[in-house]
């Protein structure tokens, strides 16, 4: 359970292990371009298949780094958040519109 690099240069992912101590921003092997950081949990598409990385790449632009994502989100009186439903990423870009929309408190944004 380890973090992935992934190029959308080259449309790879490179598997980083679970050194979390020593994560850093690093570049492509084959294409010397940046590289994004994304969970265990993203699973790459096959190169050939250009419109899954373009829903890749939108969903990382807006936030969504293949983290958990809930259908609801409850915060009851006593201050613990209670998540259920998780929520699969969508397959193409239409659906990523409506799922970045629909889920957009749960992006990760820069603060």
């Amino acid at each position: 359970m380890g973090h992935k690099s992934v190029c959308f240069e080259c449309k790879k992912s490179f598997s980083q292990g679970t050194d979390f101590q020593n994560i850093h921003e690093s570049n492509c092997p084959n294409c010397g371009e940046p590289v994004t950081m994304l969970s265990h949990r993203f699973r790459p598409p096959k190169i050939t298949e250009t419109k899954k990385w373009e829903t890749v790449k939108f969903l990382i632009q807006n936030g969504f780094k293949y983290q958990h994502i809930y259908k609801d989100i409850n915060e009851p009186k006593n201050g613990e958040k209670s998540l259920s439903n998780l929520v699969p990423y969508p397959e193409n870009l239409r659906e990523a519109k409506d799922f970045v929309e629909k889920y957009k408190q749960q992006a990760i944004t820069k603060e």
